[in-house]
């Protein structure tokens, strides 16, 4: 094998060695597109009739969960899912049990304020379509009792997949620190305060009918990159 020069590559390849070669991944290796949460148009945030999921592998608590995906169109293009890179945001809280992260966004009141735009937006797209939601909830403010949001007392909360040793799983967020791609997070992966940019996939608005018959709605996302910021 070729030397190793560059620094970066020789830390890479000094990791690559502690890990077992079937676990080992070097970097995401796709490509998918990020829109700045800055430059979001609140207009061009779509909302697509719910549908079921179904096919192989699906749980089967997902066909009873119909989801109504998100999308992004402008008159120049479309993207077919709603991704957000978030500026780089202060880490409030950390539980690797849950996966629950919570990140500071009232430090900048623009953050703060698109972040809330963009939710009240979405909550409007599902008011907007009672053919949906008409069984269930008969007022917006019906709506917004049962809605369960991302942005809370001027945090921004999200969930990710920690490690699962037991089936030999390390989780899916992929996260970039000190120069090398490491795959899953642990309970040390995120300190408070520590400075973060996170790639959000809004996969769409999930309707979960509880046992009492209620329905309640949440905004589905997966966390896909997180970047520490370098200091």
């Amino acid at each position: 094998m070729a030397s190793v020069e560059n620094p970066i590559e020789q830390k890479i390849e000094h990791e690559r060695k502690k890990q077992p070669i079937q676990n080992y991944v070097r970097d995401p290796g796709w490509a998918e597109i990020f829109i700045p949460l800055q430059a979001i148009e609140l207009s061009s945030i779509q909302l697509n009739e719910p549908t079921r999921l179904t096919g192989p592998g699906v749980p089967s608590y997902a066909i009873h969960r119909p989801i109504a995906t998100l999308s992004y169109a402008t008159t120049q293009y479309r993207i077919p899912v709603l991704s957000i890179l978030t500026p780089f945001l202060k880490v409030h809280s950390w539980d690797s049990s849950t996966g629950r992260l919570e990140l500071t966004v009232d430090s900048d009141p623009t953050v703060l304020t698109k972040c809330t735009l963009i939710q009240e937006h979405i909550l409007g797209l599902l008011a907007s379509k009672p053919q949906w939601i008409h069984a269930y909830t008969r007022s917006k403010e019906e709506l917004r009792v049962n809605f369960q949001t991302l942005v809370q007392e001027n945090y921004l909360t999200v969930y990710l997949h920690g490690p699962n040793p037991e089936k030999k799983q390390n989780g899916r967020v992929w996260i970039w620190q000190d120069g090398i791609w490491q795959k899953g997070a642990s309970s040390t992966s995120f300190k408070k305060d520590q400075s973060i940019r996170v790639a959000l996939r809004l996969q769409g608005i999930c309707f979960l009918q509880t046992l009492a018959k209620k329905m309640r709605y949440r905004i589905q996302h997966q966390i896909v990159t997180i970047f520490h910021k370098t200091e």
